[in-house]
């Protein structure tokens, strides 16, 4: 049986708390503030990323119109340089068809059509390029004009590699109207080689052949001479053997090197010799 003395009730509920009106207004201001700072960087990062944006465009923009120009400007050297190529090669092909049918022409015509050569000071500073040609029922080609051939062909190497003052170096080369000046052109009718016989000694090699002293100025030849040339009987030379190679193929190479050398020059001077002594 329950104690009348004791009687199970719940407990009573807190009063609720008021909040005090100026608080609810300070609560208030503070949602207020946060609303309007949120909004301010809200405001503020879209107008930073609308800034970047803009700036990011018009970056762009800017290199894009940079590459434009830059690649203009390129397309505009390699055209340029192209074209002067092509013109180096022209003028040489020319010059080729004039060199070779006034060598025929003066060959079959014999030294009557020929006037005598220049008072041999005048070629001071213009000395002949030398070309020998051994069978001129293949033509008679010009080393002048292979030159311009050959520089035209580096001219346009280092052009499509980009590469555009080396190629402008060549373009200014190629375009000098000094460019093709005399050619002494010996051909020959009997050659013969030198020969190696050890290694401190050989047999001389002989040229035997007609020199055409050509001006490609005027286009024609200025004289003509026959021309006889032999070895020096003694020559001196010098050799860097490879340290795995066996010293006697190191000397025999420089040794055949030196010969061809030797010849060269000693059908020039005679070449020379002949067309001015016979003034």
């Amino acid at each position: 049986m329950s104690s009348p003395y004791r009687v199970h009730c719940p407990p009573e509920a807190e009063a609720p708390e008021v909040e005090h009106p100026y608080a609810r207004v300070l609560r208030a201001q503070r949602i207020k503030t946060r609303l309007l700072a949120a909004g301010t960087l809200t405001a503020a990062a879209v107008a930073l990323v609308a800034i970047a944006s803009t700036r990011s465009a018009n970056a762009q923009a800017r290199r894009a119109e940079v590459r434009a120009r830059v690649t203009e400007v390129e397309r505009e050297r390699v055209a340029t340089a192209k074209q002067v190529i092509e013109d180096a090669r022209r003028r040489a092909h020319e010059a080729q068809a004039r060199f070779e049918h006034g060598l025929e022409e003066a060959r079959a015509r014999g030294d009557g059509a020929l006037a005598t050569c220049p008072p041999r000071g005048t070629l001071a500073g213009r000395k002949p390029t030398l070309s020998v040609v051994e069978d001129a029922a293949h033509g008679l080609p010009s080393r002048i004009v292979d030159d311009v051939l050959a520089d035209a062909r580096r001219a346009e190497i280092h052009v499509d590699a980009g590469r555009f003052e080396d190629a402008a170096a060549y373009g200014r080369a190629l375009s000098s109207p000094n460019r093709f000046g005399r050619e002494l052109v010996v051909v020959a009718r009997e050659t013969k080689a030198p020969q190696v016989r050890s290694m401190t000694s050989y047999v001389p090699g002989e040229v035997t052949g007609r020199a055409y002293l050509w001006d490609f100025e005027e286009g024609r030849v200025l004289c003509a001479a026959d021309v006889h040339a032999t070895s020096s009987q003694e020559i001196g030379f010098s050799y860097l053997g490879a340290p795995d190679a066996k010293a006697e193929s190191g000397r025999t190479s420089r040794l055949m090197a030196t010969l061809s050398d030797d010849l060269t020059r000693a059908v020039e001077r005679a070449a020379t010799e002949a067309l001015f002594a016979s003034r």
